[in-house]
């Protein structure tokens, strides 16, 4: 489950009839918000040292991986405060973990979090008081000497003891003032007295309240003066058993002070370590045994450095500080314990940028390099994406001005998300643009940045590349292209300046004298060796930003840059593709104060487009036509001047709604600080003419953003957003979910017994339930599996009549008949039931056969599925039997049990089939090779029902199947079982459509979605669901637009498992009651496999014809009428026969007559026959054909 921090965002906008675009805001940085600090405990219990968080807005914790001090993202306890002031952690409830107590300063309470399970899973936020004034600390001290954990907090000026009355359930209820104590630190026992007693320290040195029984205190002591006191920690430095203290004092120029104490709380100062820090720098001190001796050393930090003063042999003599780390963003505090499971004192530090860092203790007074536990992105000014580490994911890669650091997030996939923030480059000067590119041809994503230096922090500019050295994310150290004192790089593109195979870096220079320059270094060898920089363009202006498009359609990479202070946008062709460019063609010198340019196909002509956004009437967006393709641009064209106060702060490109064209996305900035939020905008291209909507919001989350980049970031085929922020100092990715709606949905439910339907009450399958708003229906079936009876419609906002649109028969009747729904916006949900109820008994069963997965061939399997269905109103049982050409057909497999079985009959026994009940039979035969069979014989299939006798409607009993053998298929394919031809009076019969497919790519298919519109003649009411061959939905939209959507299959490819790789669709359907002859049906279907453009099948069409033309199979050679009869059955002929044969359903044979003269009609009168189903064998020259009847 996607458990990262996520809002929703619905983009309204009308998609694919019904819906609008979703998206989902999710955050790719993993910080706590503000933090204020953070301590240390095994939340888990699994053996690992965590950390927990806390900060204005939350209270977070990091699981320990246990693997090289790596750590899982954060877990949130609770966002239920407001100023998080401190917490304790410790076991409140007694059960064996680690609880949390938390005060918070600006919603003034003070409350604990249950570690529910022990394994870090925490219980809501249990108020424990909420005062009338501020909260600030809070500890969890034995006051009173009971073996249980009080609480004493102060709030205000005040200091509270809250008694824990309760240790079993963290019961505090007993609350008393501490009249003596005003303000405190930290509690320990100073005097060795076997209770704990409460110190501090300010400014004027360190103070003590001795507790002296029964949580009564004494008065402030101070037991050091006049020390100008920074920061102190405790712990027993000459172990000796008591609580000895360090601390730092600003006279004299700083130094760290040492008292030991004589075990009664008497100190006295025994050593001294001078610094030369200044009282405006910030400073921390950590007591920790660094170095394993079995002593206590001294960690300390001034401003961005870190400090070590070691404990020389437990003497009380400590040495000068040594540096360990430096060029941090000011420390807040330092820390130590043992992350890693070495066996030494890692340390951990905050810096004042929020950001928690490690710094493992590997021996010897050494430390690796600082890696980042968790930190916030201060002012990214760039955020892209590319799979780093090769598995398939698009991992985020991002610059921090404040930080001086390019670093990136892993896309673990799935519902894992984002892994934590890793560190590529942490040297000094300030990363702008960062590109990534196979810079040494070896097959995955390097790194390619600039850092402007000079005009920022007095350094070099610098062009550099980073190696990806193995494919996985691990990075070498910078590989620079140039250092210059002078110039500065200020933008950059990558790509194959002369045409050689390798990538070169073009670079804008903002120069110290008159106009920007434009230089490019050729990768030498491709492999990452450049050469020096060779001039583009001198004195080009002062230009803003460069990047690359192939803009006159010649194959090579053309520039497009543009300046805000020139108020333009120039191209400059490549003349030659080896690394000449013309000079800056204009394409507008009135984009005023222009911040961004980007070019693409806004149009849908095939070349490319220019756009740019500019500051002109309250921000706007403009385009120039590419008029011929060459790079000669029309006249400037509105896009929108709906963007925000402050202007928009990127832009780009990409099909967000998947339908073809170009829409554009980008940032806006409110006026600072106004009240409205700044937003990430989508404009859509409506008609791929560069015909736009109004701006629609996709996020308000991220404030100030200054970055977008559009890619796949899950591979679900859609195009998500990733923005970085300079004032949130967050990375969103902004997840498209694709099209969001109402919904209305339910169950269709049979009740036989009339009683109040309910839940009990058995679903119908297959029948269709249609809403309707104003001229606009939308459509689906009941589900046929484990949810039967249930139905889903998606649609927009309005106001909607949802019914049962499918013709049931007229002896049911629908409750309600229909139901109304009102939606005002989207996200809604209104379920809907129905039942359906007989108001007669009735007998009604039907049947037919449909040639699934392939049609058949001469020497290869075919198959075919039986589908049969009771329409009626009461539980039925009888048998099905098929009948073939044991001549031309093998049997091989079914699905069912043969109850019975002749050469060419199979009989199936089925026992309560419940009302509108489907079931069906697949049954798998060889087609004999030749010279048994040949392409363009003729193979013929009959199944019956029954009961036939007292069937409603008897000749939907008996379905007959007449095929020819081909010698190839299309595997993507729609056909009509009754041809080409339908005579008139068939009209008002169904005609049954079989539509297959086979995935014949290279990788399964996860999704599978059908399209096929119902020809206007087709009764749309009528069509009746026969089978799917997966679990699937059908969506019909107006009328027509029939939908089969089958998600998350994952057909298989022909080439690794042909027999898994098929599927079809079959349904039914009437034409209408005002059709007549020389109407024709035509039906075509539209296949997509994931987002692969569609596979069209072919088209059949039926015509509506007085007679059958001859070439029908020779089918209709003769009739039998009647059918069903009760006494006499006339035989037609079209040109007579010579005899005719009765046989029953058993096979048995009746009658035999002889037609000497050949006649074209005879009369045979079946009045004695037992009820039921017969076949008719009739012989001409050397035709023979079976037909069958019915005597009821």
């Amino acid at each position: 489950m996607k458990n990262l921090y996520a809002t929703l965002v619905l983009v309204f906008g009308l998609q694919f009839c019904f819906g609008q675009i979703g998206f989902e805001d999710l955050e790719v940085t993993d910080f706590t918000d503000s933090m204020n600090s953070y301590l240390f405990a095994d939340i888990n219990f699994d053996g690992q040292v965590d950390i927990v968080t806390y900060g204005i807005y939350s209270i977070d914790w990091y699981e320990n991986s246990g693997i090289n001090g790596v750590f899982l993202r954060k877990k949130v306890i609770t966002e239920e405060v407001y100023g998080t002031y401190s917490i304790a952690i410790l076991d409140f409830d007694n059960d064996g973990d680690d609880d949390i107590v938390s005060a918070s300063q600006f919603d003034n309470k003070l409350a604990w979090y249950e570690n529910t399970n022990g394994l870090g899973t925490f219980g809501p936020q249990q108020l424990i008081t909420i005062s009338t004034s501020s909260i600030g600390f809070v500890y969890a001290v034995d006051v009173d000497n009971d073996n249980d954990l009080d609480l004493i907090h102060q709030s205000g000026s005040t200091t509270i003891w809250l008694e824990n009355t309760q240790s079993s359930v963290g019961n505090f209820t007993n609350e008393q003032d501490l009249p003596n104590v005003n303000e405190f630190g930290s509690s320990l026992d100073l005097d060795n007295d076997g209770d704990s007693d409460l110190v501090g320290f300010s400014y004027s040195g360190f103070y003590w309240y001795e507790n002296i029984g029964a949580g009564v205190f004494n008065s402030r002591i101070f037991l050091i003066s006049n020390a100008n006191v920074r920061d102190l920690d405790f712990d027993d430095i000459d172990n000796d058993g008591d609580y000895d203290i360090v601390f730092y004092s600003e006279l004299s120029s700083g130094s760290l002070r040492i008292y030991t104490n004589d075990g009664s709380g008497n100190l006295s100062m025994t050593a001294t370590v001078s610094t030369t820090a200044n009282s405006t720098e910030n400073k921390s001190i950590e007591l920790s045994d660094i170095d394993n001796d079995m002593d206590l050393d001294i960690l300390l930090t001034i401003n961005e450095d870190l400090y070590f003063s070691e404990n020389i042999n437990n003497s009380n003599s400590f040495s000068n500080i040594n540096l360990i780390a430096e060029d941090f963003i000011v420390l807040n505090n330092v820390k130590s314990t043992d992350l890693t499971n070495n066996g030494n004192q890692d340390v951990i530090i905050l810096s004042r940028s929020r950001t928690l860092s490690l710094l493992e203790n590997i021996g010897n007074q050494n430390f690796s390099d600082r890696s980042i536990i968790t930190s916030d992105v201060g002012f990214s000014e760039y955020v892209i994406a590319a799979d780093l580490n090769g598995d398939g994911n698009k991992d985020v890669i991002f610059s921090s001005l404040s930080e001086n650091v390019i670093g990136w997030y892993e896309n673990l996939g799935g519902d894992q998300l984002f892994g934590p923030q890793q560190i590529i480059f942490t040297e000094p000067g300030i990363p702008k643009n960062i590109i990534t590119a196979d810079i040494d041809n070896d097959g995955d994503q390097d790194l390619v940045a600039i850092t402007p230096g000079t005009q920022y922090q007095g350094q070099e500019g610098r062009v550099m590349w980073i190696e990806n050295l193995d494919g996985l994310g691990n990075f070498a150290s910078p590989d620079y292209i140039e250092f210059d004192p002078f110039d500065e790089p200020y933008s950059l593109a990558v790509f194959d300046m002369d045409n050689d195979g390798d990538q070169d870096v073009c670079v804008l220079y903002i120069t110290a004298f008159d106009g920007d320059e434009l230089y490019w270094y050729e990768n030498t060898n491709g492999s990452g060796d450049f050469g020096s920089k060779q001039s583009i363009q001198l004195n080009i202006g002062e230009q803003s930003e460069i990047k690359n498009f192939d803009l006159d359609g010649d194959g090579d990479q053309d520039i497009l840059s543009y300046s805000r202070l020139d108020d333009s946008v120039s191209w400059l062709e490549h003349v030659d593709g080896n690394g000449n460019f013309s000079s800056p063609i204009i394409i507008s010198n009135n984009a005023l104060s222009v911040n961004e340019a980007h070019a693409t196909d806004l149009d849908s002509d095939g070349d490319i487009d220019v756009m740019y956004m500019s500051n002109e009437n309250d921000d706007s967006i403009f385009w120039h036509e590419n008029l011929n393709g060459l790079g000669n641009f029309g006249d400037r064209i509105l896009i929108s001047s709906e963007i925000g106060v402050n202007g928009s702060t990127a832009i780009s490109s990409e099909d967000l709604d998947n339908d073809g064209d170009q829409d554009i996305v980008t940032s806006s900035r409110s006026a600072f600080g106004g009240s409205e939020p700044d937003e990430i905008l989508w404009i859509e291209n409506i008609n791929g003419l560069a015909t736009f909507d109004p701006p629609k919001i996709i996020s308000i989350e991220n404030y100030w953003p200054l970055s977008i980049f559009i890619t796949d970031m899950d591979n679900d085929g859609d195009k998500d957003i990733l923005s970085s922020s300079r004032g949130s100092d967050k990375i969103f990715w902004h997840d498209n979910i694709g099209i969001v709606s109402n919904e209305i949905s339910g169950y269709v439910r049979l009740n036989t017994t009339n009683d109040e339907c309910s839940s009990v009450n058995l679903g119908v399958s297959n029948l269709m339930v249609t809403t309707v708003m104003e001229d606009v229906s939308y459509s689906t079936y009941t589900l046929d599996n484990e949810f039967t009876g249930f139905y889903q419609i998606f649609v927009g906002s309005g106001e909607f009549t949802t019914s049962i649109s499918s013709s049931i028969p007229n002896y049911y009747v629908s409750n309600p008949n229909s139901f109304s729904s009102t939606f005002d916006n989207v996200g809604g949900l209104n379920s809907i039931d129905f039942c359906i109820e007989p108001i007669a008994t009735v007998t009604d069963l039907e049947i037919a056969i449909y040639p699934a997965i392939i049609d058949p061939r001469p020497g290869f399997n075919t198959w075919y599925l039986v589908v049969y269905r009771n329409i009626g109103t009461t539980n039925l049982s009888g048998d099905v039997i098929f009948e073939f050409d044991e001549s031309k057909l093998q049997l091989l497999q079914t699905n069912q049990t043969i109850a019975s079985q002749t050469s060419n009959t199979l009989v199936f026994d089925f026992v309560d089939l419940i009302p509108f009940e489907t079931r069906t039979i697949f049954l798998k035969f060889n087609v004999l090779p030749p010279p048994t069979n040949n392409n363009g014989d003729e193979l013929s299939a009959t199944a019956t029902i029954n009961p036939v006798s007292g069937d409603e409607t008897e000749e939907d009993n008996v379905f007959t199947l007449d095929q020819t053998l081909i010698g190839s298929y299309d595997p993507n394919d729609i056909t009509v079982l009754e041809g080409d031809q339908i005579l008139l009076e068939d009209a008002d019969k169904h005609l049954h459509y079989l539509i297959r497919f086979q995935n014949t790519g290279t990788a399964s298919a996860i999704n599978v979605r059908v399209e096929n519109v119902l020809d206007d003649k087709l009764d749309w009411t009528t069509m009746q669901l026969e089978s799917l061959s997966h679990d699937g939905r059908v969506e019909i939209i107006d009328q027509t637009d029939v939908s089969f959507i089958f998600n998350n299959i994952n057909l298989a490819d022909s080439t690794s498992d042909e027999p898994n790789s098929h599927g079809f669709i079959a349904y039914k359907i009437k034409p209408k009651d005002d059709v007549v002859l020389g109407d024709v049906f035509s039906s075509t279907a539209a296949i997509y496999f994931d987002f692969n453009p569609p596979i069209i099948t072919n088209t059949v069409t039926t015509e509506i014809v007085e007679t059958l033309s001859v070439d029908d199979f020779e089918s209709n050679l003769f009739s039998v009428y009647p059918n069903p009869t009760n006494s006499e059955l006339t035989v037609n002929s079209t040109y007579g026969f010579d005899s005719l044969t009765i046989i029953d359903i058993n096979g048995r044979i009746l009658n035999m007559v002889s037609n000497k003269n050949r006649e074209l009609n005879m009369f045979i009168n079946v009045e004695d026959f037992a009820n039921g189903i017969y076949f008719l064998k009739i012989k001409a020259a050397n035709t023979e054909q079976t037909l069958k009847f019915i005597k009821n």
